[in-house]
């Protein structure tokens, strides 16, 4: 893990996301709804979930460029990944009581977003 807030690096064991569901004998269709936010490394957790994005859940996931960096990932990678998968952002805000797509511009900016990962029906 990246030593944020100067903290030291920590090792840990992962296990793709994938594998975890066929480890405990979950069919990805199962799983409606997951939320990722590991501080930069959404991008390798994601790309071991070929099969959950396939079959589509939201996703609610935390976008922030400057941990991606600092990670040595390349923030746009994270975005070709769900859009290529077929899901559209949506930035998460608790008040309304509709989701508007996130403009593009946004997405290439260097602010960290909290969003809402969908396909479309």
């Amino acid at each position: 893990l990246l030593p944020i807030n100067n903290e030291a690096a920590v090792q840990v064991k992962t296990v793709s996301l994938d594998a975890f569901l066929e480890e405990r004998g979950i069919a990805p269709e199962e799983v409606s709804f997951v939320k990722v936010d590991i501080e930069g490394y959404e991008t390798p957790a994601l790309r071991g979930a070929t099969r959950l994005l396939a079959a589509g859940p939201v996703i609610l996931s935390e976008f922030a460029p400057k941990y991606m960096r600092r990670g040595g990932l390349d923030p746009a990678d994270y975005l070709a990944l769900l859009i290529d998968a077929g899901y559209s952002a949506y930035p998460y805000d608790p008040s309304a009581s509709s989701l508007v797509e996130c403009p593009r511009a946004a997405l290439d900016g260097e602010q960290r977003l909290d969003l809402v990962w969908k396909k479309a029906p």
